[in-house]
């Protein structure tokens, strides 16, 4: 009896103490910027508690400066705030096991987890997409996490909410991001060359975005044409496993070249083909190396970027002839992206090695380089791709892995950023 007692005089005295709630883990940190989650606005009050006096609000998306970290009490784990909107105090962080607030990643600094897709990002600059989610360019907040279709992403150049999904899972989707409508999909058709087959290789939108042209690697390779006005395909004609190729800017001609792989024999020359005009191929400029090309790349004032397994850059004047060669010194290319005169190059310089990789820029008009950096990975990451992608202002997106950042390519070019580290996520 006296021990039961005993323990009713403690809950009596301690209530606070005994029915205490637990609070999540903090979030954030003094220094950190924080975002407000969902569309409700977090009251911001004068004190840490629901008692206090409410000062203010932030909005749903909107952003804030942390001063202060508080305590848990009564289940919300309180942060002091400078809010953007101008109100400052005391806001919740979480409220039992919910997160009120993330923290903004600086994504000149810092790498954000995407998802392990390329990227590609759309014409104005405001989105992002990777695998089958889009972001804000700028928060990276998710807009969409379940795009139709599977596979790689690309933006038409001029529609920036028409995004273009083909890679593999046997078809070709085209969705309207705005409203993730399917404007139209085509799985794979022997009999008329139509679709993406086992495996979709290359796409290209035509710089007017009135053509997409895209191939296919299934039992029967073929080009294929989308006409963007009346959605409807075309079949063109046979592809090979293993070429090279590029679209012609302001064109629908396309720079071909059959490398040296599967038992192929490459000609020692380019191919020259008119898509949508039909016209038969022609023999150009002549090849500096009978090697195995990786990739071909135009500039935007007509002239031919290749470069051979080796990552030895040749240079092509927009007739086809022969140009200069540029040696990186380095090996395979995993992606280049350009940007005017600009090139960002990443290279593996080992096939063997993921840790020896390095960001070039190039200039490609002056066969001079401007930067180069290497990434350098923490001990336990396993880097299987690097992607690069041009937003319209001039900044550089780089995507290691799943992990994505911006790049300040000025910031390269004077030396004040020597190298990338890569963190585990």
């Amino acid at each position: 009896m006296k021990f039961a007692i005993f323990i009713f005089v403690i809950m009596f005295i301690f209530p606070n103490t005994y029915y205490a709630q637990a609070c999540l883990p903090p979030i954030l940190a003094v220094g950190d910027v924080g975002r407000v989650l969902g569309v409700t606005s977090n009251n911001v009050r004068a004190e840490p508690t629901t008692s206090g006096q409410i000062v203010g609000g932030i909005e749903g998306g909107g952003t804030f400066d942390v001063l202060e970290l508080g305590t848990c009490e009564e289940g919300i784990r309180w942060v002091r705030v400078q809010a953007t909107n101008g109100f400052a105090g005391w806001t919740a962080e979480s409220v039992d096991n919910e997160p009120f607030v993330r923290r903004v990643i600086d994504l000149d600094t810092e790498f954000v987890e995407l998802g392990n897709g390329n990227i590609a990002i759309n014409q104005d600059g405001t989105l992002l997409a990777t695998d089958d989610k889009l972001y804000d360019a700028v928060s990276f907040d998710v807009i969409f996490d379940d795009v139709p279709g599977i596979g790689d992403n690309l933006f038409s150049p001029t529609n920036p909410n028409l995004l273009f999904r083909y890679h593999q899972d046997y078809d070709f989707t085209l969705v309207d991001i705005s409203d993730l409508s399917v404007v139209w999909a085509a799985e794979y058709n022997p009999s008329t060359g139509i679709g993406g087959g086992s495996y979709a290789g290359e796409a290209f939108f035509t710089s007017d975005g009135r053509w997409l042209i895209a191939s296919s690697t299934a039992e029967d390779y073929s080009w294929q044409i989308l006409d963007m006005d009346t959605l409807t395909p075309t079949f063109k004609e046979r592809s090979y496993y293993g070429e090279a190729v590029a679209l012609e800017p302001s064109s629908t001609r396309m720079a071909r070249f059959i490398v040296f792989i599967g038992g192929y024999d490459a000609p020692p020359s380019f191919y020259l083909t008119d898509l949508i005009n039909d016209t038969n191929p022609d023999v150009g400029g002549q090849a500096q190396r009978i090697a195995s090309f990786y990739d071909m790349l135009y500039m935007p004032d007509g002239r031919l970027l290749t470069t051979d397994s080796d990552g030895v850059i040749d240079l092509f004047n927009g007739d086809l002839t022969f140009n200069r060669t540029l040696d990186l010194s380095a090996g395979f290319v995993m992606d280049w992206a350009v940007n005017d005169d600009l090139v960002a190059i990443v290279q593996r310089i080992d096939a063997e090695d993921d840790s020896q990789v390095v960001l070039t820029l190039l200039s490609a008009g002056k066969r001079v380089i401007l930067g180069r950096i290497p990434l350098v990975y923490d001990d336990s990451t396993q880097i299987n791709t690097v992607h690069v992608a041009w937003h319209p202002d001039g900044a550089l997106g780089l995507k290691a892995g799943s992990l994505f950042r911006w790049v300040d390519v000025d910031a390269i070019i004077d030396g004040t950023i020597i190298e990338i580290f890569v963190p585990t996520f």
